[in-house]
């Protein structure tokens, strides 16, 4: 009688679709590592060896997304050569960061943040990532120190304005007076309905295209104006003009669009590896919701990084968001997730790191916690989970400032 009722539940299990069973319920136990406040990642060493990118994916506006990201990213800096932050954002947003932790001019910090409010971004986690990145970076030689570069689209619009006023300043541009004009303007908005309004847009690619027939024209001038500031310059008015091709067009051509800078931005980024960590969905490396994700565009046969990319999935149970635009917090499990009963009853801690992609695995088999998938495996999308727990929301940068 006791093994037709076992027999019954396993049927149960199997019709369920999905459902870990209790073979992988044991795996993930095995393969298993808590996260503590100073982790030393021993199960992701085993992930490394031939990696070049290395993705973790977030829900925005947890406070530990923060600290996770700055640990692994000096992990990755020590132990796979990463020398690379990919920020979620556009050039010109990356490059004030950048300019920050190589030299500490709190100015760009702050002129970085002021773009991003209204967005999961705007915490004071995110803002003490930087400036723990920057103390990080003052006693390594320039080489040895992590650089930032904004692939993403260049939101808000007034954001590569300002970075590029910051370029002219006192350099004596005077043919490109609109410019300075129109970055004073913006420097007086405040709130993201202002950066975002249909005003700036129609601005922004006026001025974009004006400063692309200038460059066209007058370009030899302006590199002798701009000096080393030059390719900067021109980056981000490239930058600019993709983001007006590509916003609102949908998900896969932002993807595209993150894929196509980071090409062509390749051949400047010679000194080691990449870590990048963005919203949960980007790191897929397999088609999902009917969208080539980024970390799949990354990891493809047409890619330079062709199966060189280490992605690690972000899931929440029981925690708490910020709420971006009230400065509130909701409350947050990702439930779009399957199986989240057995990573619970897999997760002693409450950051657990699971590997996925150990010999002999079952998530290299089957398909397992991912919803909407369109073919596969699990480890064809990510390799490792972290599974976090009991988290509160992230804290508004304002509230830290006042």
């Amino acid at each position: 009688m006791r093994g037709i009722f076992l027999l019954i539940i396993l049927c149960l299990l199997v019709a369920g679709g999905g459902q870990v069973l209790a073979l992988d319920l044991e795996y993930l136990r095995l393969n298993s590592e808590p996260i503590s406040a100073d982790p030393d990642f021993h199960l992701l060493l085993e992930g490394l060896e031939g990696k070049k990118i290395f993705m973790a994916g977030e829900a925005h506006g947890v406070a530990i997304n923060s600290e996770l990201a700055f640990n692994l990213l000096l992990f990755l800096h020590k132990n796979a050569q990463v020398r690379y932050f990919l920020w979620e954002g556009g050039y010109a947003l990356g490059n004030m960061l950048n300019r920050y932790v190589q030299g500490g001019e709190e100015l760009l910090l702050e002129m970085a943040f002021s773009q991003l409010e209204g967005t999961a971004l705007w915490s004071e986690e995110k803002y003490d990532f930087f400036r723990r990145l920057y103390e990080f970076n003052a006693p390594l030689p320039p080489e040895k120190r992590i650089e930032i570069i904004g692939i993403d689209l260049d939101l808000p619009l007034t954001a590569p304005v300002l970075f590029l006023d910051y370029l002219l300043a006192e350099k004596g541009a005077e043919n490109l007076e609109p410019l300075r004009d129109l970055a004073a303007d913006y420097r007086k908005l405040e709130g993201d309905v202002q950066q975002y309004s249909y005003r700036v847009r129609r601005e922004t690619l006026q001025l974009a295209v004006l400063l692309e027939e200038k460059i066209e024209r007058e370009g030899e001038h302006l590199e002798k104006t701009l000096g080393d500031d030059w390719p900067d310059f021109k980056l981000t008015v490239a930058s600019l003009l993709r983001t007006h091709m590509v916003w609102g067009e949908g998900p896969q051509a932002r993807e595209d669009n993150s894929f196509s800078n980071l090409r062509e931005l390749d051949s400047y980024l010679d000194r080691g590896a990449f870590f990048a960590q963005w919203g949960g969905n980007h790191v897929l490396q397999g088609n999902q919701a009917g969208v080539d994700w980024l970390g799949g565009l990354l990891n493809s046969e047409s890619s330079p990084w062709a199966g060189q990319v280490l992605s690690i999935y972000y899931i929440y149970d029981q925690c708490w968001l910020m709420d971006p635009k009230t400065s509130g917090e909701f409350y947050y499990s990702s439930r779009e997730i399957r199986d989240l009963e057995t990573l619970r009853r897999a997760a002693p801690s409450e950051v657990e790191m699971f590997w996925l992609a150990a010999p002999g695995s079952p998530f290299s088999e089957e398909i397992h916690f991912l919803s909407r998938p369109s073919r596969g495996v699990t480890t064809d999308y990510f390799q490792y989970i972290i599974m976090i727990r009991n988290q509160g929301a992230s804290s508004p940068l304002k509230e830290a400032n006042e």
